[in-house]
């Protein structure tokens, strides 16, 4: 006996057993798991952020185009010249849109509001900045300067940022308002890319 328990005890401990082996698995298994997801999490916030960036360098862009297209006026105006909206007009640019994906599936929607409601024409043909934008008529906002709010939607990871609603046929973001129809009453979409500003006439 005491020869058998000899030989037993270094192979016994050199060895483990199986329900060691499985925690010692289990245990990597999870490890992994959670660095794994907080990595993909990293990933898409660095992809929102630079997104974001983006978004406010076009907001930026049409900002300032606007600002340049109001020098030397009588009365300030928000139509975008040569082209039938801002995002059209962005579009037209070079560089154009600056979020990586399709031209379709990022949006840009500039809203104007003035006192003097759609009769003024001042922000466009029937009250719109442009085709698939819209003015609200507010009646705190003179005439000079015009209140105007730029936003951008886009599409990230099949998920639509800002109040635009993406048609999986066209591949194209449509901006909603607050009645969940496209641009059927006045409004401002809402977005983590959006900037208000005052635009009036400069020398």
């Amino acid at each position: 006996m005491p020869g058998w328990a000899d030989r037993r005890g270094p192979a016994h401990a050199q060895g483990l057993t199986l329900v060691e082996v499985v925690l010692g698995v289990l245990t990597l298994a999870i490890i992994a798991a959670a660095i794994l997801g907080a990595y993909i999490g990293q990933v898409t916030l660095n992809e929102h952020a630079r997104n974001l960036s983006f978004a406010i360098q076009d907001v930026s862009r049409v900002i300032e185009q606007i600002r340049r297209e109001n020098v030397g006026c009588t009365t300030p105006e928000v139509v975008p010249a040569g082209a039938t909206s801002w995002n059209a007009w962005l579009e037209a640019q070079a560089p154009a849109k600056t979020i990586p994906v399709p031209a379709a599936q990022e949006r840009i929607v500039v809203t104007c509001s003035h006192r003097n409601g759609p009769a003024s024409g001042l922000c466009g043909s029937g009250n719109q900045v442009g085709a698939g934008e819209w003015t609200s008529a507010a009646g705190t906002t003179n005439l000079n300067p015009l209140a105007i709010t730029v936003a951008v939607c886009w599409r990230q990871r099949n998920r639509t940022i800002g109040e635009c609603t993406f048609n999986a046929g066209t591949g194209a973001l449509t901006p909603v308002d607050g009645s969940n129809g496209p641009n059927d009453v006045a409004g401002v979409i809402e977005s983590p890319a959006m900037v208000t500003t005052l635009v009036t006439c400069r020398s």
